[in-house]
C-alpha cells in the first residue's frame, strides 16, 4: 500500500467515514478502477481517487495521464458515480472530514 492510500485510510477512520471498497471497476467493458468507492443500497454511488506524484512528474501529471484520467471522469459521470479526487497536498484532516460529511449528507439524504 502507498504512503498516500496510508495517511487517506488513517484518516478516513480517524473520522469514522463510511465503508469504502478498495479498487472497484466501475464500467462495463472497460479497465478503469477507483481506488475507493462506496455504494449504498439507496443508490448513492462516490469514490474517492488518490492523484499521487503530481509534483514529481507521475502519471497523473503527464499527458497521456491526463487524457486517461478525462476519460474515467467522463465514464464516472455517465454511470452516475460522484468522484472527489485527492492529492498528497490535500489530504489534510479538514478536507477529509468535508468529504466524510458529504459522504454522510448524501448517503442521508437518500435514506
Amino acid at each position: 500500500m502507498s504512503r498516500l492510500a496510508s495517511q487517506f485510510e488513517r484518516l478516513w477512520a480517524l473520522h469514522k467515514g463510511p465503508a469504502l471498497t478498495k479498487e472497484v471497476t466501475f464500467f462495463p467493458g472497460r479497465r478503469f478502477r477507483f481506488d475507493y468507492a462506496h455504494q449504498a443500497i439507496n443508490g448513492f454511488k462516490a469514490a474517492i481517487e488518490l492523484d499521487g506524484g503530481v509534483f514529481v512528474g507521475g502519471r497523473h501529471s503527464r499527458g497521456m495521464g491526463q487524457v486517461r484520467d478525462a476519460e474515467k471522469g467522463r465514464l464516472a459521470a455517465y454511470s452516475g458515480w460522484n468522484v472527489i479526487h485527492f492529492t498528497t497536498k490535500c489530504l489534510t484532516l479538514e478536507n477529509i472530514r468535508q468529504a466524510v460529511d458529504w459522504f454522510w449528507k448524501k448517503i442521508r439524504e437518500r435514506a
